[in-house]
């Protein structure tokens, strides 16, 4: 992998119509995480009322529910290849970080992962949620619970009960942004420089976010790859 791109001391901030407006960055990712947990739960909310409509109506509810399912597969199943390249490219990162030693930050290794841990939980569950869309729809039996919101529900309990609900993800968050930096240096009328910001924590965060000098010239870019780390 090239990691020539990522060895620069001037990084951009958000060239976004809202970043030149003051909106940071995280209050625009903070936005689109809601916008895709409102779908979501329409989706669910289709979803479910199809699988009821097997018992009120079976002939007509089990065709309904037929042709939801077939377009939550869809989707799920393109969410199970996306988060496949994304772990792919993760792991050849790895790679480089034990063979090559492009980290210099010292935290990459553990970063990357907790990373690909995440990222594997997410295509586990999608996986789930694609064969028991397969089975669900063919079959005028109800199901209303898909098995990737049983399990995040779960998982979300047992967090919130332990106390340690996004502490571990805020962690490497935090780690990752930090190393990614280096050191920020500030002259009057001249943008800022980042000195010895660390190539690997810069390939990571451009995998996790797509946008990584936006995400690392923003002071709220932790809260930003906090949320591409969740396993949901």
């Amino acid at each position: 992998m090239d990691y020539e791109k990522y060895r620069t001391e001037i990084i951009n901030a958000d060239p976004t119509f809202l970043g030149k407006h003051g909106v940071s960055e995280s209050t625009v990712a903070g936005a689109k995480e809601i916008a895709k947990q409102a779908l979501n739960a329409a989706i669910s909310t289709v979803d479910t009322v199809t699988q009821l409509a097997k018992v009120a109506i079976p002939g007509v509810g089990h065709a309904a529910s037929l042709a939801v399912n077939a377009g939550s597969v869809v989707r799920d199943s393109g969410s199970v290849e996306l988060t496949r390249q994304h772990i792919n490219k993760l792991q050849e990162i790895q790679k480089d970080i034990k063979e090559k030693g492009v980290c210099d930050c010292d935290h990459c290794a553990e970063s990357v992962g907790y990373a690909i841990s995440q990222k594997t939980k997410k295509m586990n569950r999608k996986e789930a949620d694609v064969v028991a869309g397969l089975t669900v729809g063919n079959s005028p039996v109800p199901n209303v619970v898909a098995p990737s919101t049983a399990v995040s529900a779960a998982h979300f309990v047992k967090k919130t009960a332990d106390g340690t609900r996004g502490k571990e993800r805020n962690r490497q968050a935090v780690q990752l942004h930090q190393g990614a930096r280096g050191t920020r240096l500030m002259e009057i009328n001249k943008p800022p420089k980042f000195l010895g910001g660390c190539l690997a924590a810069r390939a990571i965060i451009d995998d996790l976010t797509e946008h990584w000098q936006r995400v690392v010239f923003a002071d709220d870019g932790p809260d930003i790859i906090a949320t591409k780390l969740k396993s949901t």
